[in-house]
């Protein structure tokens, strides 16, 4: 199995976990999740309900979450795999970094590993990446020598890192977001409409509506023959 490390005793699979270890949520990345999501709502519109309702998907899976950076990034890809109906699963780029900083405290990195952090880097961060032209060059040179074992430590671990519950599954929602009635495509309730709800009385309001009228008998005339008079003082039955 191809390595990010220079060969050693320790495995891709012992990396990664020990990377992982010690993942503690902050407070503030409540504030971030909430942010990225309004973000990712306004950048996927058609999206909109779907993504408000992936808040679950954001949790931290990285020591280095702790730091804002990082955490938008991961949320950011996800919420864009959620509006393009992508496996939310497997690793994201950012949590590809958080691996391979840890990595490259605990020993070298080899020429291709190095290569797969760039790449994740490029990928995370951007904005990040799009000032630090030396960042970009060292990249092309190592996606020009070593690209398909790029390709495939990319690949590799994408898929050491899956979270395999990192899933929306069955969205409920009662036509409330943050409170406030909205018109979601998920709602199953009528407090979707607060208009109709409005519109209905309430259980002591109908206590004093007056009794509906008895229903006419179906033998009875339901119009009575009108007793009037024509303007010659003839009743039209008379006429002519």
């Amino acid at each position: 199995m191809s390595s990010l490390a220079n060969p050693s005793d320790l495995t891709l699979e012992a990396l990664v976990d020990a990377a992982a270890a010690d993942v503690f949520p902050t407070s503030e990345q409540w504030g971030w999740a909430e942010d990225e999501i309004q973000q990712a709502m306004k950048r996927h519109p058609w999206a909109a309900d779907t993504i408000w309702h992936s808040f679950a998907l954001l949790r931290a899976t990285q020591p280095l979450m702790r730091y804002e950076r990082p955490y938008r990034a991961h949320c950011r890809e996800l919420l864009d795999r959620v509006a393009a109906s992508l496996d939310t699963r497997p690793g994201t780029a950012a949590e590809m970094c958080c691996v391979a900083s840890a990595i490259s405290k605990i020993t070298p990195m080899n020429s291709s590993g190095f290569g797969t952090y760039m790449r994740a880097l490029t990928q995370a961060f951007p904005d990040l990446v799009a000032d630090l032209d030396v960042t970009s060059d060292r990249l092309s040179h190592h996606e020009a020598l070593n690209g398909e074992r790029i390709d495939d430590l990319e690949g590799q671990l994408r898929r050491r890192l899956t979270v395999d519950d990192r899933t929306l599954g069955t969205i409920a929602c009662q036509g409330r977001h943050h409170g406030e009635s909205v018109l979601c495509r998920y709602a199953t309730s009528v407090s979707t409409f607060p208009s109709l709800v409005t519109a209905l009385p309430s259980a002591e309001d109908a206590i004093a509506l007056p009794p509906a009228p008895a229903c006419v008998p179906p033998s009875a005339d339901p119009l009575p023959t009108p007793s009037w008079s024509s303007p010659l003082g003839a009743s039209p039955a008379t006429e002519g």
